[in-house]
């Protein structure tokens, strides 16, 4: 049986159930087994740098100790990033936002979360778009989100709103929770073009809603089959989520006319 829509997989920190997230081994994972939509995270070293990196400390994913924010490139590039998940990706090392987009330009679509709330984060990250030709593709289709190559994300809107004054027509998703109208409406006011809910909090309404007034859904936060299928059925476009292979195989098991 086969899947009845098209429904966007995006490996969430890569393949992070099968290789130390937001490593190149884990944005190749995705690549090997056919899911070119990549979600990382960035943030700012101390001297300036952009890294691909989620927590704001270093001991969860690294054999370093400390805030993210109070090392420089020089001490990362130190650090054994993939010891911690398995002795088979001993040497990961934290990548650099400038590597990431040197590597999978024309391979990936990078959906960049900006994790940080430092203002100069969309600085630095809309410098190295241009300056690694991403801003520049042509997009396929103005306007649409999934047109390609990438899209930024955040939590917090401020930050949507400082790329939208740098980059004036690069696509943007807003994290939220769940869905609401003013929601709603201050993504059309402000030009934000996707919403992304809580897969636990999504609804047919919500998608309904949003498609209304010409926002994209796609949600984050998917944990169990349940909260896949959840997305699924309400409509989203896709999801983010740590194993994207099983969760492949969970929507082609969806019988014929199930939507």
């Amino acid at each position: 049986m086969t899947q009845q829509r098209p429904f966007i997989l995006i490996a969430h920190r890569g393949v992070s159930a099968e290789a130390p997230e937001n490593t190149l081994a884990a944005f190749d994972k995705a690549l090997e087994q056919g899911f070119p939509h990549i979600e990382l995270d960035v943030q700012l070293t101390r001297d300036g740098h952009v890294v691909v990196i989620h927590d704001t400390t270093l001991e969860r994913t690294t054999n370093g100790s400390g805030p993210l924010a109070g090392h420089t490139l020089e001490a990362l590039g130190r650090l054994d990033a993939g010891s911690w998940f398995s002795t088979t990706f001993r040497g990961e090392h934290i990548p650099t936002l400038a590597e990431v987009l040197r590597w999978y330009r024309g391979r990936a679509f990078l959906h960049l979360e900006m994790k940080s709330l430092e203002p100069e984060l969309p600085v630095r990250v809309s410098e190295l778009l241009r300056e690694h030709g991403w801003y520049n593709v042509p997009r396929l289709q103005p306007g649409d989100p999934w047109a390609g190559p990438f899209i930024l994300t955040s939590f917090d809107k401020a930050q949507l709103d400082r790329v939208r004054l740098l980059l004036p027509s690069a696509p943007l998703a807003w994290l939220v929770e769940e869905v609401t109208p003013s929601l709603v409406d201050t993504c059309v006011a402000s030009g934000i073009a996707m919403l992304c809910p809580h897969a636990r909090s999504v609804t047919r309404e919500a998608v309904a809603l949003s498609r209304e007034r010409r926002l994209r859904v796609r949600t984050w936060g998917v944990a169990t089959e349940e909260g896949l299928l959840n997305a699924y059925h309400a409509g989203a476009e896709g999801t983010t989520v740590n194993w994207p292979r099983r969760a492949r195989e969970v929507l082609r098991g969806l019988e014929p006319g199930e939507s």
